[in-house]
Parts: structure tokens; sequence; C-alpha cells
């Protein structure tokens, strides 16, 4: 089966208010909220939450109550994040492997490996907590170990870039065409077709955020 990227859109603020309004209640964070929260949606979801559940790999084990120092409440809120999600153009719109192509390319176009991973695979989920509330963190211990939210400043940023490089996918130069010349080959494109398709994904995927004023949570399965 072929790996696929997939983007959402979302908007934080709003459900930073949700969390708050639902989970929060005496100064106190009450996880029990979180879980059935997590319960209805998986339960309910449909459209763009259903796919997204489905390319996290959700499973009814996330929905059990867990020990001190297990990693389900973090499913938890990926599931009730999920509960709004709208689908958007993804790295997988135009080709299935532009995800792949982008990820190869642009270090050689200046990008640092950590810019070139945000792009494709988002922020820590441990970012998205502190956003919701700093004092959460140690009640989701393991966020580290999840990715998939772009900001929207983050967004901003890259599709300034790829707004003012159009010319580095149309004329690739000699290092961008052989880093591409293998994959091409095997997708039976010309390299030139298979840049300028990855750069359109690019672009699509966060001119739709940008339009909706939203942020991207993305997801590689």
């Amino acid at each position: 089966m072929a790996v696929l990227h997939y983007a959402f859109t979302f908007h934080l603020p709003a459900f930073r208010e949700r969390f708050l309004t639902r989970c929060i209640g005496g100064d106190a964070y009450h996880s029990d909220v979180l879980l059935a929260w997590a319960k209805d949606v998986s339960s309910t979801a449909s459209g763009a939450a259903a796919e997204a559940l489905m390319a996290l790999r959700y499973d009814e084990d996330w929905l059990r109550a867990a020990p001190p120092g297990e990693v389900q409440p973090h499913l938890w809120l990926l599931a009730a994040l999920a509960e709004k999600f709208e689908r958007a153009p993804s790295l997988s719109h135009r080709f299935k492997a532009n995800f792949y192509v982008l990820k190869q390319v642009l270090p050689l176009m200046g990008w640092s490996a950590e810019q070139t991973d945000r792009l494709w695979l988002g922020n820590d989920l441990a970012d998205l907590v502190q956003e919701i509330d700093s004092e959460l963190s140690a009640s989701f211990p393991h966020a580290s170990l999840y990715r998939g939210w772009l900001d929207r400043a983050a967004i901003e940023s890259f599709l300034h870039w790829f707004a003012a490089h159009p010319a580095l996918f149309r004329s690739p130069d000699t290092a961008v065409r052989q880093a591409l010349s293998e994959y091409a080959a095997s997708v039976q494109a010309p390299v030139h077709e298979v840049l300028l398709s990855a750069y359109k994904d690019a672009v699509d995927m966060l001119d739709t955020a940008r339009l909706r004023r939203a942020e991207l949570f993305l997801i590689l399965d």
C-alpha cells in the first residue's frame, strides 16, 4: 500500500476555547472529560474527521483509561482535535509521493532539515499543548512523540518562500535534477513535471490554510 500524505485545516483558537470550557474546571484539568469527548468523536466521526482517524490508525485501545505514564491522553487529544477538521489539498494531491519530492529537493534549495520536516510533518504535539495552556504539559508528558500541526506563522512563512521561488522548480539546477532522476523514471514523468506538481501541491495546501485563516494538521500514513 502506498504511503500517503493527508492535510486538514482546523482553528486553534476555537479548539482551545472548547478544550478549556470542557476540560478545565475549578482550576483543574479533567482527563475523564477529554476521554469522554474522544469517545464521542470516534463514535460519530464522518467526513474529514473519520478520514483523519483512519490515517492516524485509530483503534478502540485509544479509548481505555490509561495508567500514569502511558500515552493514551495524547491520543484522546488527537481525536478531540479531529472533530472539526476540514480537508485540505495535501502533498499527495497530484502525485502520491510529492511529500518525498519536497523532502529530497528543499535541502538543495537552502532549507534546513528541520524546516523541511515541518512542512510535511508539522510541529510537535507538545507545542500544541503549550498553545492551549502552558500548565498542561505535565498532563501530556509524551506529547513530543507526536507531530502533525502547523501554526499560521509557519504557514505564512513557507507560502511566502514558495511564492518567491517558483523558478527553482520551473528551471531546476543539475543537483535537483540528479536527486529526482531515479524517482521521475519510476513514475514515468519528466523531472520538471514532478517538481512542478510538488510545488503546486505545497502552494495549494498552504494557501488553503491561509484563505481559511486556519492551522494545518498533517498526517503521513
